[in-house]
């Protein structure tokens, strides 16, 4: 039965017209895979000053095959995945955040039921390079889909990925639709096109250099930079400095819609230091230029449409301290569990604090106390089935509620990976 699943992969790439021997069948079949991911989540947040609290509840299949790869100078593959998901929440006229999203809602105000869908990719591998036509879940500080609800958001497009030149990994890509997290259909999400480029260069084991470009049609045009520097101090100690960026120039007529400055400029600085399971994070964040860091979301919703989570700098929780002109501080701790003979137990805290947000009112400011805890079955029948547990209480000034709304949140996961071949 196993074998005759992953002839599928065989099917998929006679679709491309690819001609293949037993040999090559062979080769593909063997180095397949297939996973699926049950994930269970919930989303509370309790907002203040008025607003409408939000509840979503929800429990998920995520099904992934691979193929192996042909041999030959060319290699072709085939990635396919499904997705099914079904509402658990009543309701009762919590859902449809667009910030949550896991079941959108129809014309009248209801959430969707349940959700299904799929995609397929074909690979072309030449050496140390790959090119991948079809649907996608692509991760660039750019264009990054988002996995932190329910089900994923998907792309489809071609990519590109090369390691062929030692301590370089490069990347480009070009997509021209999007399905939402929370919905079904070939282009939920509205997506009109982008394209990036970019990489991240290894000086050493201890230094990394990151940059990239994406060219968003119609909307703007995004640059990104990095630099992770990483200093062992002794056999269980070290300290990391993380040093991230990003420009944005919105096109004029897009901004114009939105009423707000066409540029912003954001960056972070953080330091980890470690010692054993300990780890103590301090950070610093700048936002400048015209308006505030465009975040995400969908186009058909009037938002820039790169993902729901392209935005990978140090002070990201519920709030992502990116208004107009603000500033933010984060003091930070976590601790590894193993180091006391618990593996899988971990713990993460925070304070952030931002101020000198820009409002036609005056200066306005928030601030953010995060906790979570996680555990991951070491192992035994469940291994690797994980709970994790995060909770954000939001505050934020009356004079910033155009940027941000006070609320405290808890988001509660339960995930089972099995890996049937």
């Amino acid at each position: 039965m196993m074998k005759g699943f992953k002839g599928c992969a065989f099917l998929v790439m006679l679709g491309s017209g690819t001609v293949f021997g037993a040999d090559d069948l062979g080769a593909v079949i063997d180095d397949s895979k297939l996973s699926v991911l049950l994930r269970n989540a919930v989303f509370d947040r309790d907002f203040k000053h008025g607003v409408q609290d939000r509840r979503e509840w929800g429990q998920a299949a995520i099904a992934k095959f691979t193929s192996g790869y042909t041999p030959g100078l060319i290699g072709v593959s085939a990635d396919v995945f499904g997705m099914y998901a079904v509402r658990l929440d009543g309701g009762g006229g919590r859902t449809g955040s667009s910030s949550i999203d896991m079941f959108k809602q129809d014309s009248s105000g209801n959430p969707a039921d349940d959700l299904a869908r799929g995609g397929a990719a074909i690979n072309v591998k030449v050496s140390k390079t790959v090119i991948k036509y079809g649907d996608q879940m692509p991760d660039y500080p750019v264009l990054s889909y988002s996995n932190t609800r329910l089900l994923p958001e998907t792309y489809t497009g071609v990519s590109l990925n090369s390691k062929d030149i030692a301590g370089f990994d490069l990347n480009a890509a070009h997509f021209t639709s999007e399905i939402r997290k929370g919905a079904e259909g070939h282009d939920s999400a509205g997506l009109n096109q982008i394209d990036l480029l970019g990489g991240t260069y290894s000086f050493s084991n201890n230094l990394q250099a990151t940059a990239y470009r994406s060219w968003d049609k119609d909307f703007f045009e995004k640059t990104y930079g990095a630099l992770f520097y990483t200093q062992p101090l002794s056999k269980i100690s070290s300290l990391t400095l993380d040093l991230r960026g990003y420009h944005t120039a919105l096109d004029n007529e897009f901004a114009a819609r939105l009423g707000r400055g066409d540029e912003n400029n954001i960056w972070s600085l953080a330091a980890t230091y470690k010692l054993g399971g300990h780890s103590l994070i301090l950070a610093h964040q700048r936002s400048s230029g015209s308006a505030g860091y465009p975040y995400g979301g969908y186009q058909s919703l009037g938002r820039p449409g790169d993902g729901g989570s392209t935005f990978l700098l140090a002070n990201s929780f519920f709030s992502d301290f990116n208004a107009e002109d603000e500033v933010s501080w984060q003091i930070g701790y976590g601790y590894d569990f193993a180091a006391m003979g618990v593996p899988g137990l971990s713990y993460r805290f925070a304070y952030l604090k931002g101020e000198n947000i820009y409002t036609p009112q005056g200066d306005g400011d928030e601030r953010e106390l995060f906790n979570q805890i996680k555990y991951v079955v070491q192992d035994g029948g469940l291994k690797d089935l994980s709970f994790k547990v995060r909770s954000s209480i939001v505050r934020v000034s009356r004079n910033a509620a155009a940027y941000n709304v006070s609320a405290n949140e808890v988001r509660v996961y339960v995930e089972y990976p099995i890996n049937i071949f």
